[in-house]
């Protein structure tokens, strides 16, 4: 006889911002176990300092959101592409209250989400 698998799926929607510039940047962090990470604070920061938007000042202080019981975190950023000057990246830093787990910089693209994998 043939094994038959069956698989079942939910799909996942991390939903829009509320301002069109904006890219909701989502995903999860799971342990070495497989299981879902609960309470890292993900933080967005731009490490070069002020950089503008059109003609907007953006302040140089980070952003942060926590995981939650299923190891998800949001956190709805500006695409670096309406970031001044070119070439701008977000540094994303991953912690826990026993350390840091993640230190990247990356470039946030334009569109309504974004999956965050490193």
């Amino acid at each position: 006889t043939d094994d038959v698998d069956t698989v079942y799926g939910v799909q996942f929607d991390p939903g829009i911002p509320a301002w069109p510039d904006l890219c909701r940047v989502f995903g999860h962090l799971f342990n070495l176990n497989g299981l879902p990470e609960e309470g890292v604070t993900l933080t967005a920061r731009l490490p070069s300092g002020v950089v503008r938007y059109g003609d907007l000042i953006i302040s140089p202080f980070s952003v942060s959101a926590m995981t939650d019981e299923n190891g998800l975190f949001l956190i709805d950023l500006i695409s670096t592409e309406f970031l001044l000057p070119q070439g701008t990246l977000y540094e994303f830093t991953a912690s826990r209250s026993d350390g840091t787990i993640l230190r990247q910089r990356f470039a946030v693209p334009s569109g309504p989400n974004w999956r965050l994998i490193w």
